[in-house]
């Protein structure tokens, strides 16, 4: 698997290189997911153990979902137009969001049909508006957020996948001493 990644990574790296030059939100959102990843890639087999090979997994699967999607949709909607992808990378972003909270949700099963239901509307209103290129402002980000929080489980703490990895990679900073690409 880790061979597999490294090859993967690599044949990534110039759309990966092109939006971290770019300040691309969506790549400093999972900056500690790669991190992570590379760092357990440079262990050596003895060194690896359940809980390293369940946190590579795991972040890999999900990066790998998460750049395809990005392929996505630069491919549907912007024809691999970078800088066109760039200007609506806000609304980009606030989907992969979604998805990443929606699966949080379920698995910590405070996943219920109005929440769905919620997701599925702003997801919808956001590829309208990718489709159609339309001009949006960012404060109907803060519109999305307070749709969802109006519905929100209370008292829960839900973590994406890439506050999971932030706090992986802060403990192996930790454990390992200052750890870095």
């Amino acid at each position: 698997m880790i061979n597999d990644y490294k090859n993967w990574i690599k044949s990534k790296h110039d759309l990966i290189h092109h939006l971290d030059h770019h300040n691309s939100i969506i790549i400093s959102k999972v900056e500690n997911v790669i991190k992570t990843l590379n760092f357990i890639a440079t262990l050596k087999p003895e060194e690896l153990n359940e809980d390293y090979n369940v946190i590579f997994d795991c972040g890999y699967g999900y990066l790998y979902q998460l750049i395809s999607e990005v392929e996505l949709y630069l491919d549907k909607y912007f024809k691999n137009n970078m800088h066109q992808f760039l200007e609506y990378e806000l609304l980009i972003n606030y989907s992969l969001y979604l998805n990443d909270l929606k699966a949080a949700l379920i698995e910590s099963e405070c996943f219920s049909k109005e929440l769905n239901d919620e997701i599925n509307a702003i997801n919808n209103n956001i590829e309208n508006i990718l489709s159609s290129k339309r001009q949006f402002v960012e404060r109907v980000l803060d519109e999305y957020d307070n749709r969802l929080m109006a519905i929100f489980p209370e008292n829960e703490i839900i973590l994406t996948t890439p506050e999971v990895y932030d706090r992986i990679y802060e403990e192996l900073q930790i454990m390992e001493g200052h750890i870095d690409e």
